[in-house]
């Protein structure tokens, strides 16, 4: 699929979820979803439709792959590991888990003390930070993720 074609479909359906949890800019959340897929082109988003790399954590009760992956625990030193990710059956699927992910999710902030974090349109400027701020936390460890996609 060419990138151009890529933006499109995700674009829609990115609008389309946007517009049920009350978030008017979506185009924070298409560059991720082009970051984290290489332009959908990932084996994690071209055969599972995963496009944001949402792992399973301990609350997943759908479908799963194990795959290999790398994160970065230590600054600038890169890690292969194998882990769990969440699978989809189509793009408009990946799209809905991601908001349903961050939208109701629970977050550590340290061991046995979280907190929920709900988005509201009211308060979108500051929830589309706090999200693209917290994405590594969320399913990532690269540092420049944050950085990255604000």
């Amino acid at each position: 699929m060419k990138k151009e074609e890529f933006i499109q479909k995700i674009a829609g359906y990115v609008k389309k979820y946007a517009a049920v949890y009350e978030i008017k800019v979506c185009s924070p959340i298409i560059a991720q979803a082009i970051l984290e897929s290489g332009w959908g082109e990932s084996k994690l988003a071209k055969v599972y439709h995963n496009y944001f790399g949402l792992k399973c954590g301990t609350k997943w009760q759908g479908k799963s792959v194990n795959l290999a992956t790398w994160e970065e625990y230590e600054a600038g030193t890169a890690t292969v590991i194998s882990d769990y990710f969440r699978v989809f059956d189509n793009m408009e699927e990946g799209v809905k888990g991601y908001f349903e992910l961050l939208s109701a999710s629970t977050l550590s902030e340290s061991e046995g003390n979280h907190r929920t974090r709900t988005i509201s349109g009211n308060h979108l400027g500051r929830w589309v930070c706090d999200q693209f701020r917290l994405c590594a936390e969320k399913y990532g460890t690269d540092r420049a993720v944050s950085v990255n996609e604000v």
